[in-house]
């Protein structure tokens, strides 16, 4: 009997050994996704072709607002997000909004992201960062899909987003950030 107490007892120790293991791992990496930037720093410039091979950077829109999102055709998330960039795109063309997305395509192949973006209506420019540079420069060394990032009028990022957010809070985000840069 006593034998089997401590059997048990070892069982258990582990297990929970185990589990607070997980859980702590599972809130890192989720303390990470839905991490935010807090430090305003200027937008680096780059230059990616598009989907056509035409060569864009980022300074071609200086003085406007713009969203970079950074997204893969694998992503359930970004299946979610992009429809609200492209309606954003659309509903503040006339204030200048830029919205370019951003595909990783060291990731997946461009085929992918292409039948990705015409299933999903994509008009907005759709980039190709074949190294991920741009990415890993952007994302500050957060593994995360999608990433959104907001850089105002004045060429300085104003927030980055790691991860997805529901329609209505990124909606807002996008409606925040619009205000700030009229």
């Amino acid at each position: 009997m006593m034998r089997f107490i401590k059997q048990n007892a070892w069982g258990f120790a582990t297990t929970g050994a185990a589990a607070a293991i997980l859980i702590f791992g599972i809130a890192l990496v989720y303390q990470n996704y839905r991490k935010e930037a807090a430090v305003p720093q200027y937008a680096k410039d780059f230059t990616l072709n598009d989907f056509s091979g035409r060569a864009v950077s980022l300074s071609m829109f200086k003085g406007q607002p713009v969203i970079l999102n950074f997204w893969q055709a694998s992503c359930i998330f970004c299946r979610y997000e992009m429809p609200i960039l492209e309606e954003a795109s659309r509903r503040y063309s006339e204030a200048g909004l830029v919205v370019l997305g951003v595909h990783r395509t060291s990731r997946e192949n461009l085929a992918s992201g292409r039948v990705f973006a015409s299933e999903l209506k994509i008009t907005y420019p759709l980039l190709i960062d074949e190294d991920a540079k741009v990415y890993e420069f952007y994302s500050n060394g957060i593994l995360a899909i999608p990433v959104t990032v907001f850089i105002g009028r004045d060429g300085i990022t104003a927030s980055t987003i790691y991860g997805s957010r529901s329609k209505a809070d990124f909606a807002r985000l996008i409606e925040q950030f619009m205000e700030q840069n009229k």
